[in-house]
């Protein structure tokens, strides 16, 4: 064989290669957007089954519905979810009236206000769900359940209990699925082609 005719091989030699990376990047770039969704998808089931959980418990609360058939901010009301949005270490629990004003909130001076977020109609409606929507705090997975009157299931709704998790702690979840992932995504390139030796022996990894 010439050297130029050597020389060429290396070259579309050269080329093959830096296509399979290209094609291994682009894979491993698609295996990792899908598995991320996939992975928040799951992080906010998760989340948000944990929040509607926690409400319906705080909903069941004597001090808690007889609160909200009264619909006034009441401190002691708010000193008993605060201390269980701590113990559940959730990012808030929010207590509101059936007019959706804040009977319990993190934040004293948010109490008597309008809750936000509009996702308000299903739990005022008797119905329990699972929402991300944006309030004071941020945007957040919440689980939302009904306050029934007596605490007794079906009678009438006299409020709501918000229970939420702002998105860092899903996105943190999702973080932990993929870094668990990594020998997985690495794999693939331990069987990536390398380059050839050139002229002078420097040698890339071979195919």
């Amino acid at each position: 064989m010439t050297v130029l005719g050597a020389r060429k091989g290396r070259g579309l030699q050269g080329r093959m290669v830096r296509w399979h990376l290209l094609v291994l990047c682009a894979m491993t770039t698609l295996l990792v957007g899908v598995q991320t969704w996939q992975f928040y998808g799951e992080a906010r089931e998760r989340i948000g089954e944990r929040a509607v959980v926690i409400s319906r418990l705080v909903a069941q609360l004597p001090l808690v519905y007889q609160g909200a058939e009264r619909g006034e901010p009441n401190a002691a009301l708010n000193a008993q979810v605060n201390a269980l949005r701590d113990e559940a270490k959730a990012d808030f629990i929010v207590v509101g009236n059936v007019r959706g004003i804040r009977l319990a909130h993190p934040v004293p001076d948010s109490l008597g206000k309008p809750m936000m977020g509009g996702d308000n109609d299903a739990p005022l409606s008797g119905r329990e769900i699972v929402s991300v929507a944006r309030g004071s705090l941020g945007l957040s997975v919440r689980g939302k359940v009904p306050i029934w009157a007596g605490g007794e299931a079906g009678t009438r709704v006299v409020g709501v209990v918000s229970t939420g998790y702002l998105m860092p702690q899903a996105w943190n979840l999702v973080a932990q699925a993929l870094i668990s992932l990594l020998p997985g995504f690495c794999w693939p390139w331990r069987w990536a082609p390398q380059a050839p030796c050139g002229p002078r022996g420097v040698c890339g990894p071979k195919s």
